[in-house]
Formats: structure tokens, sequence, C-alpha cells
């Protein structure tokens, strides 16, 4: 019985996260811009106690070249850090390995403390990675589909192996993220617009 409130509680706080919409598109004054979209949940299992929660970003900088990221946060009971220059691993479901890794200082990860939820007497965590992906490395995830992800947190690995349905599911996910990126990246902004 608790396992199922666990496992109903982690998927009711993230029942709104799964419809796919641009919900942060800022630009600055230097003319850089970010956009972007929800994040969509995806569980090993009913019962998962890490679940994780993808997402995409764009950054467009000063220059106009746009960098693409790769969001993931970890719902758990525990409370996870995921260090600077921590490794993403990705398996694409034709088994080929993409790496990513936090580079960049001003992209330092963060744990958010989690919320208490009485019924269980527990409190969920929610720690957030974000890390640059090449575009080639991100068209080649949604074509092929990802089997299997490890991220690395401070003290253990987190290892989510999915099945061919959970990886079309995020799949066809990704594609819509990665393409509303796109459509939003065709509309040029400035921070005077609308003023």
């Amino acid at each position: 019985m608790r396992q199922f409130l666990i496992a109903a509680a982690l998927s009711f706080s993230f029942l709104i996260i799964n419809a796919q919409n641009i919900t942060l598109d800022k630009v600055n004054q230097d003319g850089s811009r970010i956009i972007g979209t929800d994040g969509y949940i995806v569980k090993t299992k009913f019962t998962d106690r890490n679940p994780l929660i993808y997402s995409l970003k764009s950054y467009v900088t000063t220059e106009g070249s746009t960098i693409f990221y790769l969001c993931i946060s970890i719902s758990s009971m525990k409370s996870y850090t995921i260090p600077q220059n921590g490794i993403l691993l990705i398996k694409t479901c034709k088994d080929d390995v993409i790496e990513c890794k936090q580079l960049d200082e001003s992209y330092k990860t963060e744990d958010i403390i989690g919320t208490y939820i009485p019924l269980i007497n527990q409190s969920i965590h929610v720690s957030n990675a974000i890390y640059p992906i090449s575009e080639s490395d991100l068209e080649l995830v949604i074509k092929d589909g990802i089997k299997k992800v490890r991220l690395e947190t401070e003290f253990q690995n987190i290892d989510s192996e999915y099945n061919s349905n959970k990886s079309i599911l995020l799949k066809e996910k990704m594609e819509i993220m990665f393409n509303l990126l796109h459509n939003a990246l065709k509309t040029k902004k400035d921070i005077r617009d609308g003023f």
C-alpha cells in the first residue's frame, strides 16, 4: 500500500507536465535569447522511485548562433546533487552512445528542497540538471529514441532503462519539443517589442 501511495503522489505532482508548450521565451538586452519547453516525465515502471523529467532549451547568443540543452530533473524521495561536469550517458535504441557534460560554471545544477506530503510521511525532492547537446546528437536521439540513460550524481549513478513503448513515447515528445523550439526560433524578438 505504501508503494502505491508513493507512486500515486509522484504521479499526481507531475500530471500537468505531460503537455508540451513553450514555457520560457526571454530576450535579453544584449540580443541573446533563451527558449524552453515543458517537461515530460518518464517512469521505468509504475513504482519508479526516481522518474526523470525531460525538457529542451535553446540559447541564442548575441552573435546569433544557437546552443541546445537537454534538461533533466530527478523526482525522488532522496535528495540528489548533480555535480558540475557531471556526465549524462544516453544509449539510443540502435545502441549509439551519446555523452553530455555540464561544462560551464554558469550552468551549475541545483537541488530544490522537496515538498512534504503528509499522506505518505515523505518529502519529494527535485534535482535539476542542464546539459549542452549538439543539434546532430539531439536529432539522433529524436530519430532513434532512448533505450537507457545514466545520470551521474554526487554519490551514485542513476540508471533508467526504457521498454520500447516508453522509448517511442519519449521520442515523440522530444520531437514535439524540438519542433516547438525551431518554430519559436523562426520568430525574431527584441526586448523592446510591445513596450
